[in-house]
């Protein structure tokens, strides 16, 4: 499932849950019920400022509308928001996951070697 159907199905769901109609939520989004339509369809993206405005009336956290692999940029140093917004950016499909997967291998080999570094061993 791509990402913005992955947001569409979990605007849907906080909106039943919330039991609002295309229509209310359009509404009180200031939008169109088709632009909420597109959105819970993925057909259409939905602009961070939306969805903040979405997880707002629907009474959710933002991170209940994102995959569970995204990490928001903001909360990081500078270096690792610029890796992971990159990151972001790129399509999903095998290349991204195999460079997701380069980076974690890298990150735990160095793990190992700084712990072996603590015991005394060079690296």
């Amino acid at each position: 499932m791509s990402t913005w159907g992955h947001i569409g199905q979990r605007i849907r769901q906080a909106r039943e849950e919330g039991g609002l109609s295309l229509r209310d939520l359009a509404e009180r989004m200031g939008t169109s019920h088709t632009t909420i339509s597109e959105w819970e369809k993925g057909n259409r993206s939905v602009q961070f400022p939306d969805l903040e405005k979405l997880a707002k009336l629907l009474e959710k956290p933002v991170q209940f509308f994102l995959p569970e692999w995204y990490i928001d940029p903001r909360n990081l140093s500078p270096d690792l928001a610029t890796l992971v917004s990159r990151i972001n950016q790129l399509p999903h499909g095998p290349i991204r996951d195999k460079l997701i997967q380069n980076i974690l291998d890298q990150v735990d080999t160095m793990s190992v070697a700084l712990g072996s570094q603590e015991d005394g061993a060079e690296v």
